[in-house]
């Protein structure tokens, strides 16, 4: 988790937008690049949120986005990369 550099290619991406109601999250879309053939959208992550702080919002939402995922056998590395990239994405959001 870098930023892109010429020839790079993106291993998994994550795309976040919250509707806040002070501080609190009403309303997010989570949507997932690179972890399968099309722009994954985590509803689990989504409705983790809901509700909460956010400061707290990561912490719930990067478990729930990639629970019960299965990993095939040489991506497993990719379920750990999309919780990370969440957890920052919404920190810095934060």
């Amino acid at each position: 988790l870098k930023e892109r550099q010429a020839f790079d290619f993106t291993v998994v991406s994550v795309a976040v937008h919250l509707t806040l109601k002070n501080n609190v999250v009403a309303d997010s879309r989570v949507v997932f690049g690179g972890l399968s053939p099309f722009p994954f959208r985590s509803v689990k992550a989504e409705a983790a949120m809901k509700g909460k702080q956010l400061e707290e919002a990561g912490t719930m939402a990067a478990p729930a986005a990639t629970a019960g995922a299965e990993a095939l056998s040489d991506n497993s590395y990719k379920i750990q990369a999309a919780r990370g990239l969440l957890e920052k994405a919404l920190a810095l959001l934060a």
